[in-house]
């Protein structure tokens, strides 16, 4: 059944801020969002859309929020 999920982290120090990803193995399909912004679909089972790219700009120092639907 679809659904929205929602997480957060935490970024310390303005020098932790670098790009990373994430990654979505093990999942259904769906879309991923951080910090309001659309990082893009990902669909683990069929294709190479297991992993999201998280540019440094879109993080932030303090709390950052990760939205999912599946």
């Amino acid at each position: 059944m679809p659904g929205f999920y929602k997480g957060s982290f935490k970024i310390d120090s303005i020098n932790q801020v670098k790009d990373t990803f994430l990654w979505f193995t093990g999942w259904s399909k769906g879309i991923a969002f951080v910090n309001d912004f659309n990082l893009g679909r990902f669909l683990p089972s069929h294709g190479p859309q297991c992993n999201l790219y998280v540019p440094a700009p879109i993080l932030r120092q303090g709390e950052n929020i990760v939205v999912s639907l599946c």
